[in-house]
């Protein structure tokens, strides 16, 4: 967790100012957000979910050339009355639907959003960590421009099976 509330980028702003309008809190034009960031949350299905913010603070030969972290960080919000937890995302387009049909629905690649896509989500919609590596086999059939920002997903296996059996655990921010 952060050791006090800071300012964020310009695109993590725009994220929490428009959920923040959008959940009915009226806005002052100024009005800058500061938050207190926390790094982990563990998922109810037990696996710890990490944040772009201190995994970019590792030294390069500490990172994992495949992990591509999606959340930017994890906070709590009060939206009326209620406290709740929430992250900072960026999103990714939507699969190329022809490689997904020919596998099966197997294979998923994707494009990263960069800034346009950073959007403040509610952390129970986050129900597993997945892996996004960087697709190279995907330059190899199409070259549509978006061949050099291209991830495939890969979830871990058995997830669905623990969650059909009911194993998890409470949603609870990593201390």
């Amino acid at each position: 967790m952060d050791s006090a509330a800071r300012e964020v980028d310009e695109f993590e702003a725009l994220a929490i100012r428009a959920y923040l309008s959008d959940a009915g809190q009226v806005l002052s034009e100024t009005w800058t957000p500061f938050v207190t960031r926390w790094s982990r949350v563990r998922l109810p299905n037990g696996q710890i979910g990490r944040s772009k913010w201190k995994e970019s603070l590792k030294p390069i030969e500490r990172l994992r050339c495949s992990r591509n972290v999606k959340v930017h960080f994890y906070l709590m919000f009060k939206v009326g009355e209620v406290r709740k937890p929430q992250a900072v995302v960026s999103l990714y387009g939507e699969h190329h639907q022809q490689l997904y049909n020919d596998s099966s629905k197997s294979y998923v690649t994707m494009q990263h959003l960069g800034n346009s896509g950073v959007r403040v989500i509610d952390i129970d919609s986050i129900l597993a960590a997945v892996m996004l590596a960087p697709d190279e086999q995907y330059a190899n059939t199409y070259h549509d421009g978006s061949e050099l920002n291209r991830w495939y997903l890969m979830e871990k296996p058995g997830l669905k099976l623990m969650a059909m059996m009911g194993i998890g655990q409470e949603l609870v921010p990593e201390v």
